[in-house]
């Protein structure tokens, strides 16, 4: 549905490049799908056309940035072939195996030896991270306790919610009129001279 509703701000801006109503709401919908880069364009474009003077969208444009971090930074559950509804025992049990899987003095494989020795730094540095419930909670968070540049400023519990105003659980930003399969929009139609006009809730 985030798709759908990307395809028909393409549309409007297509007949109004400059409508900052559309940059927005397709940020929205970017964020919402996880697509940093994509929504830092719309937004620094909504923020020029603005004069760069609305604060909600510096704070999107923040939240943008920060996917884009996330999106970059190492992923631990990966590395230790896990869920994120791994439990301290499935960490255990993971580390161990992988450990010994890539231990220099055990491998056997193609990888070069620096290769492996990173491998198995990646494997350690994991199992650091995870095995700590509160480095682990920072972590799932979208903080890397690593990477002193990968985290969220001014962040604190819930989680990544782009559009949260304050607390609370993640919730779909528009409400969608008539009940159409999630449609993002409300009151989407053709205005004066092709412009189109989105409600935002």
């Amino acid at each position: 549905k985030h798709q759908y509703g990307i395809e028909w701000c393409d549309k409007a801006l297509r007949l109004d490049p400059n409508n900052v109503e559309s940059l927005l709401a397709r940020a929205d919908l970017y964020l919402l799908k996880e697509e940093g880069d994509q929504a830092v364009v719309d937004l620094n474009k909504a923020q020029e056309l603005g004069g760069g003077q609305n604060p909600k969208i510096r704070e999107k444009l923040m939240k943008a940035m920060q996917l884009q971090r996330k999106a970059k930074r190492k992923d631990y559950y990966k590395i230790l072939e896990l869920t994120k509804e791994a439990t301290s025992s499935d960490i255990k049990r993971a580390f161990r195996k992988m450990a010994k899987k890539w231990h220099p003095d055990r491998y056997r494989g193609d990888l070069s030896e620096d290769e492996v020795h990173q491998k198995m730094s990646d494997i350690n540095e994991a199992h650091e991270i995870l095995s700590d419930p509160e480095r682990r909670a920072q972590y799932d968070q979208g903080h890397d306790p690593n990477d002193p540049n990968g985290g969220f400023p001014g962040g604190g519990g819930g989680g990544f919610n782009p559009f949260a105003s304050g607390g609370g659980g993640q919730q779909f930003f528009f409400q969608g009129g008539g009940g159409g399969g999630g449609f993002p929009f409300e009151g989407f139609g053709g205005g004066q001279g092709g412009r189109f006009k989105f409600q935002f809730m």
